[in-house]
């Protein structure tokens, strides 16, 4: 009976994990769909429209579950039944929603970064992940260090490189995993943003940029989530 109770729990968080996700993921649909389309018409003052997306909204929804399903699935296969597996769940699905937000519309809302960046701070202070004092110094090298990699591009090209959301951003990502992954993390971001624009001039056809083509928000909180469910920097 001891053998399989030890099969069975893996086999239940797993399962769980993955109903888990299936039901969150909905849930980031139907935000990454609703706050846009709020937060536009507040800008002017009118109703808000019906959100527009590429696919058919039940196609959408369904696809969102189930790459959330799978994330948090994997989530409980790497880090078991542990305080980091909660907190990094929440995570997923703020990264989550942010990535698509930011796909659809360049738009990196502050009602989703600011509380990321928070919970990350509030997480490390209790000792989950890395030290407080990684967390915090990763929040401010984080915005810090891209603000002057944009101020210093505009400089040089006389045009906005990236957006403040991207700064704050990378900003709540160094809080969850500290100043020591800054560096890989955004050069995991910058490998995934050139794939995507040789992979779509290659097999599509397609010229314009990585920056138009997907907002360098969208591959900074898909690096991220990559780092936070690998261990980060295994520290």
């Amino acid at each position: 009976m001891s053998g399989l109770a030890g099969l069975m729990s893996p086999l239940f968080l797993l399962l769980a994990c993955l109903a888990g996700g299936g039901l969150a993921g909905w849930g980031v649909a139907r935000v990454s769909l609703w706050l846009p389309a709020a937060m536009e018409s507040a800008w002017r003052d009118d109703d808000a429209s019906d959100p527009a997306v590429a696919v058919p909204p039940r196609l959408f929804h369904g696809l969102t579950a189930l790459v959330c399903a799978l994330a948090f699935g994997a989530l409980g296969l790497r880090l078991g039944v542990s305080g980091a597996l909660p907190a990094v769940m929440v995570a997923t699905v703020a990264l989550m929603t942010l990535a698509i937000i930011d796909w659809n519309h360049h738009l990196l809302p502050d009602v989703i970064v600011y509380p990321l960046l928070a919970l990350g701070l509030l997480v490390n202070a209790l000792g989950v992940l890395i030290p407080l004092q990684d967390a915090m110094t990763g929040a401010v090298v984080g915005y810090g260090s891209l603000w002057i990699v944009s101020r210093a591009y505009r400089l040089v090209f006389k045009v906005t490189g990236m957006g403040d959301g991207d700064l704050k951003l990378f900003a709540a990502l160094g809080a969850w995993l500290g100043w020591q992954a800054l560096l890989p993390l955004a050069l995991a971001a910058a490998v995934m943003a050139v794939a995507c624009s040789l992979g779509c001039r290659f097999l599509r056809g397609d010229r314009r940029t990585a920056d138009s083509l997907l907002p360098y928000g969208s591959y900074l909180a898909v690096a991220g989530w990559i780092l936070l469910a690998g261990g980060g920097l295994e520290q």
